[in-house]
């Protein structure tokens, strides 16, 4: 069985490395990530990227997420609905309002509207934000199991990019079997291919 305490010992002090990055840093070692993903085999050919919205000491992804736009690339922002994450596709940055919890969600419209509803199976690329990540894949998250329950949807040959800065990289998060996976973990250092 997966101990919880660990976890949650170690979401304290990974959410304090992250919070101790000062601004400008945090922004420069954002640009390196997000070069870094755009490098990566499948990404500029995907047809549909899911992509986390960025907030508070996270990697920033609304760069990301624009030149995706820009590139004419589906892109699926998730929105909480109850216990889960849906995806719902993205027209523009100025679609996202702030939410709950601090987050930035697609406006009531956009996630109202069925035809921009996406599939989690329609996705050929998913960044996933974590606050800790080892070389395994295994991801540390807030602890409330969406994005695991959401990567349980999406189609095996679908590839998981965990985002995080260098800080965020530990020898052992621990994970249970509930706990899903990432395939890549990009930081500015560049690409880890899980082992």
């Amino acid at each position: 069985m997966t101990d919880l305490k660990a976890k949650a010992d170690l979401r304290r002090t990974m959410i304090a490395v992250r919070d101790g990055l000062e601004g400008a840093d945090r922004e420069g070692r954002g640009h390196l990530i997000h070069e870094a993903v755009c490098l990566i085999d499948g990404f500029r050919s995907a047809k549909v990227v899911s992509s986390y919205v960025g907030i508070r000491s996270e990697v920033p992804t609304r760069a990301l997420i624009g030149y995706l736009l820009f590139h004419s690339t589906a892109v699926a922002v998730p929105w909480r609905e109850g216990d889960e994450l849906t995806l719902t596709r993205l027209e523009s940055l100025e679609e996202l309002v702030p939410s709950s919890f601090g987050l930035f969600e697609p406006s009531l419209s956009v996630c109202g509207d069925p035809e921009r509803e996406l599939l989690a199976n329609a996705c050929d690329v998913l960044i996933i934000p974590g606050l800790a990540f080892d070389r395994s894949g295994a991801r540390l998250g807030y602890g409330r199991g969406y994005y695991d329950r959401l990567l349980r949807r999406c189609r095996p040959d679908a590839l998981r990019v965990g985002l995080a800065y260098d800080c965020q990289m530990v020898d052992r998060v621990p994970a249970g079997p509930a706990d899903e996976r990432v395939h890549l973990i990009v930081t500015e250092s560049g690409v880890t291919r899980v082992t």
